[in-house]
């Protein structure tokens, strides 16, 4: 019997509060379809995240400011939020966001254009702080093209990426307030 190894989490980045983990609540290791593997086995890994995103997701469709937008789970790690800025609500929004490994990396963040289910058109953009939609990117901390933009980012303390809590609804949260206050129309 290969041994298990057990990793420790990192500390709370102080750039922001973690949102309540409820996965623990919930026992994380009472689900039946996470069999213990040995550390690193990719299976183990990808079961975990699976399991882990979906009680997020569920979590996050039930807090009283999943009011202001309505998620999709349509696979294992990709989420759909369609979202409106406050000053706008009947101005839609569809973000995309898909976790390679979740919760231990951020997701990339693309907007879809609910008609066709393309990624690729600049129009289907908000344009607020830190969006690209020229570059069908953005430039924030809570997504992963961020982090790719600024690799200085994964280990400087006040913007890495942070897996404690419920990073799902913190970046929901995110891209509602980014939307709520620094809105400035839609790319044409």
């Amino acid at each position: 019997m290969s041994p298990i190894n057990i990793h420790p989490l990192s500390p709370k980045n102080a750039a922001r509060q973690s949102e309540p983990d409820s996965r623990t609540d919930r026992g994380r290791q009472a689900h039946a379809r996470a069999q213990a593997q040995p550390a690193g086995h990719p299976r183990m890994s990808d079961e975990f995240s699976k399991l882990n995103l979906k009680d997020d997701f569920e979590e996050a469709s039930g807090v009283s400011d999943a009011a202001r937008w309505t998620v999709e789970m349509p696979g294992d790690f990709e989420v759909l939020a369609t979202i409106s800025p406050a000053s706008m609500p009947s101005e839609k929004f569809q973000a995309r966001l898909l976790w390679t490994k979740y919760p231990d990396e951020a997701p990339s963040l693309k907007f879809r254009d609910p008609a066709t289910g393309r990624l690729d058109l600049p129009q289907a953009w908000p344009i607020t702080r830190g969006f690209r939609p020229q570059s069908l990117d953005a430039c924030v901390n809570w997504c992963s093209e961020g982090f790719n933009l600024h690799p200085e980012w994964r280990t400087d303390s006040r913007w890495k990426w942070n897996p404690n809590g419920n990073p799902l609804l913190w970046v929901l949260r995110q891209l509602q307030e980014e939307l709520d206050d620094y809105y400035q129309g839609r790319f044409k």
